[in-house]
């Protein structure tokens, strides 16, 4: 098993601390902010620029890239690199990926109760919205007006949801106009962290049910960008947004 683990993804992150293997990170990049023990690992950058040179002196024995961008440069330094796209995830994917991070640690113990714990929080969520045909219509909004497409991890939480994704139709991520937004009048808006403020400020978005009824909602339990245990976490208190007469 790799001793010394550069990551440049905070799924993996969540996932190898999660498991009891956070010690094996040597650096990550700019943007994980969870769990609080990563803040004491050095960063080496991001997914626009990474601190070759520093990577190079850490000696890592493993580098792990959610993206491509840098994999040629660092594989010519002759460094060991593994390289998976996980930006448009399948749910059942999100187990696979803590399975594997427990095969290279050998921790297959740990990761494997993490999935079972996954799974069985899922299914009770899963049980509860059969009763459930067609759910609000909903805008997912992030900084700038990025939305997701159905075809991504966030997408497919919402369609697991039952909700009536209003940016279902396109394809991946993509930055959308906020007359869009009202044209498709969504019920409810669920915002970031760093998003929140653009939905309250925006004299546009004031015209939509969403607005007016006062449901622009802040998640705060786990992540939806983040791919690793916390995710069940998120995909429960959507729920509870969503349908609160079925997760009181």
């Amino acid at each position: 098993p790799p001793e010394r683990i550069v990551s440049i993804d905070s799924d993996s992150v969540e996932i190898l601390f999660a498991i009891g293997e956070g010690h094996r990170i040597v650096a990550t990049h700019d943007f994980v902010s969870y769990p609080l023990e990563a803040d004491r690992i050095p960063r080496v950058g991001s997914g626009f620029a990474l601190n070759l040179e520093k990577i190079v002196e850490l000696n890592p024995d493993l580098v792990y890239l959610f993206f491509d961008r840098f994999k040629p440069e660092l594989e010519a330094l002759g460094l060991k690199v593994l390289y998976i796209n996980s930006l448009n995830r399948e749910i059942p994917e999100v187990m696979e990926h803590i399975r594997l991070w427990g095969l290279i640690t050998g921790n297959t113990e740990s990761a494997n109760q993490q999935i079972a714990r996954f799974e069985e929080r899922l299914a009770v969520v899963q049980q509860k919205l059969e009763v459930i045909e067609r759910g609000p219509r909903v805008y997912h909004h992030t900084y700038e007006f990025w939305a997701p497409g159905a075809d991504t991890l966030v997408g497919r939480i919402y369609s697991f949801l039952r909700a009536d994704l209003i940016t279902a139709e396109q394809s991946g991520w993509k930055q959308i106009s906020q007359e869009l937004v009202v044209a498709k009048d969504p019920q409810i808006i669920v915002a970031g962290e760093f998003s929140f403020e653009e939905v309250k400020d925006s004299a546009i978005l004031k015209t939509t049910t969403a607005v007016k009824e006062n449901k622009v909602v802040l998640p705060i339990r786990g992540s939806l960008s983040v791919a690793g245990p916390r995710l069940i976490d998120a995909i429960e208190e959507l729920a509870e947004v969503l349908y609160p007469e079925l997760f009181p």
